[in-house]
Order: C-alpha cells, then sequence, then structure tokens
C-alpha cells in the first residue's frame, strides 16, 4: 500500500499556522488595543481612561495626549488604588518591540487592577500614523523634531 503524501503547500500552511499560534499566543496573551482600538476608547472615555507610558524619563515632552506624565504617576496610582481598581488603564511604550509594557502590565496586575490594556504600537507607531494622516486623530500633548529618534534599534 502507497501512503497518500500531503502536499508541499499543505505541510507549509500547517507549520506556518503552528509558528504563527506560538507567536500569538507569547505576544498576545495579555488584553491589547491597535491603534483604531485605543482611538475608539479615547473618543468614548476620554478623561475616563488613564494612559501610562514606559518611555524614558528623557522622552515625556512628547506623549499620546491624555497621558500621565512619569512623576505623577506613582502619586495618582496610589489614590486610585484606594478608590477605582477597576478604572481602564491603557500602557504603551516607545514601539512594538518594547518590552517594559510587558513588565509594567504585569505590576499593575499584581497592584490588582483588572482592566488594564497593552497598546503595542507604542509612541512610534502612533508618531508615524500622525506623521501619514493628521494630527487631529493622533493627538500628542508635544512635538518632536524627528521620529527616528523612536524606531527600533
Amino acid at each position: 500500500m502507497f501512503k497518500k503524501r500531503k502536499s508541499r503547500y499543505y505541510i507549509q500552511i500547517q507549520l506556518k499556522s503552528y509558528y504563527n499560534n506560538i507567536i500569538m499566543g507569547v505576544m498576545y496573551s495579555m488584553p491589547s488595543y491597535n491603534f483604531h482600538q485605543l482611538q475608539d476608547r479615547m473618543k468614548k472615555q476620554g478623561n475616563e481612561l488613564i494612559l501610562i507610558n514606559t518611555l524614558p524619563l528623557t522622552r515625556q515632552d512628547c506623549l499620546i495626549k491624555g497621558t500621565l506624565k512619569a512623576f505623577i504617576e506613582v502619586e495618582y496610582m496610589n489614590k486610585l488604588l484606594k478608590t477605582n481598581k477597576n478604572k481602564e488603564i491603557i500602557v504603551y511604550g516607545i514601539h512594538h518591540t518594547d518590552t517594559s509594557v510587558i513588565q509594567k502590565y504585569n505590576q499593575l496586575k499584581k497592584l490588582g487592577f483588572t482592566n488594564v490594556h497593552i497598546y503595542f504600537g507604542g509612541m512610534y507607531e502612533w508618531l508615524l500614523l500622525q506623521e501619514v494622516f493628521d494630527t487631529t486623530n493622533f493627538q500628542t500633548d508635544g512635538m518632536i523634531k524627528n521620529i527616528v529618534d523612536y524606531k527600533i534599534e
């Protein structure tokens, strides 16, 4: 008896699907938003939404509009711990490979916050979208001279 061989194309698709599931499972096992979802949340919730960044202190001059500045974050979050742990919090970093957002997400979850999400695109994606489209849909609270400063290194 001859065994029926699977086509090479079928095997490639199976492998691709397997590896995508592994990558997706690791990277997106936390609640996350893409930029469309983030814009939608910002429009619907406005000031009720808490945006936290993980950018270095030297890069706090240009953030997504409404983001807590790093120097007031601890005090604000301590107040929130006592009053409302269910408030929606979105964490973002410098770009999509910035792992500090995952550390911040885990820290907030351990503190007891229940509604925490990650915007993996980060400041770099937001600034690129601002450059391509306009500043009304991708608002920031400052200006930068060079987007390349936020690129992946």
